[in-house]
């Protein structure tokens, strides 16, 4: 008989192995994407990096980048078989990438409606 898996816990009659698309796994296959969009030295794939995130998550990986610039860290991130560095110049486009981009958004009076992006704000400048 296999052990209770515990209060607020239950247990998933699956295969391990088998990923359901749940928001989560969406969220994790889509964010190496993003923070390395965010590093991109090309500004039309920056862009298009961030031309679905909100102004939430632009301070957030601000915030990320700014950390790991404060604190001179690198990363490196593998997801399945994609490979992205995240050196010292790339952490600092992507603090830079963030700070000069405010993604401003108008609000339909149809409330179920998706907001229309309006503008990225200011375009951010290359990083020497």
């Amino acid at each position: 008989m296999p052990a209770h898996p515990g209060p607020g816990r239950e247990e998933i009659d699956q295969p391990q192995g088998v990923f359901m698309d749940t928001p989560l796994k969406i969220a994790v296959d889509k964010a190496p994407r993003l923070l390395d969009g965010f590093a991109e030295e090309d500004e039309e794939k920056f862009q298009e990096a961030i031309e679905l995130v909100d102004q939430r998550v632009v301070t957030t990986t601000r915030a990320f980048f700014e950390i790991m610039r404060q604190g001179g860290a690198t990363m490196r991130l593998v997801a399945g078989t994609a490979d992205w560095s995240f050196g010292e110049d790339a952490i600092a486009r992507a603090v830079d990438g963030a700070k000069s981009t405010t993604v401003d958004v108008e609000r339909s009076h149809d409330p179920n409606a998706p907001p229309k992006r309006v503008s990225f704000g200011r375009p951010r400048r290359a990083h020497l």
